[in-house]
């Protein structure tokens, strides 16, 4: 497994560790920021750009890790290159909070049984009932 960490920073990318050689090999990337900035995906071009046709996977947070600092309001980041683990992501919109376990159902469907290792689960917390999700 091969990890580059940054963070956005006036509209570029600043990377605190760069090991991923060839950017459109990454496996994911995934973003960690406040709600407001999901919420305004400016940064969308920004990791198109340094990772093309790669998957993005966001997460709202109260506070930003990044390399030994926490922050408020800000954009870290993790791309990551799985050398010899296939990775699949899937998605499914939830239009109401209701409809949580109905979520969680379909993901649970469309993941592979047979040679499945590992999940990691993330959801919109102000629109998912997390329980409900999980149960699903």
């Amino acid at each position: 497994m091969k990890v580059d960490q940054f963070r956005i920073s006036n509209s570029r990318i600043v990377y605190s560790k760069k090991n991923i050689t060839v950017p459109d090999e990454a496996s994911f990337v995934m973003l960690f920021t406040s709600r407001a900035n999901l919420e305004n995906p400016f940064w969308l071009t920004l990791i198109s750009a340094e990772y093309p046709d790669v998957k993005v996977i966001s997460c709202s947070t109260s506070g930003e890790i990044y390399d030994q600092e926490i922050t408020d309001d800000s954009i870290s980041g993790i791309a990551v290159r799985m050398e010899h683990t296939p990775v699949a992501i899937r998605n499914v919109k939830i239009n109401d909070r209701g409809n949580s376990w109905e979520a969680g159902r379909t993901l649970a469907s469309e993941l592979s049984k047979e040679d499945l290792k590992y999940v990691f689960l993330v959801s919109v917390g102000w629109e998912v009932n997390g329980t409900e999700l999980i149960n699903g």
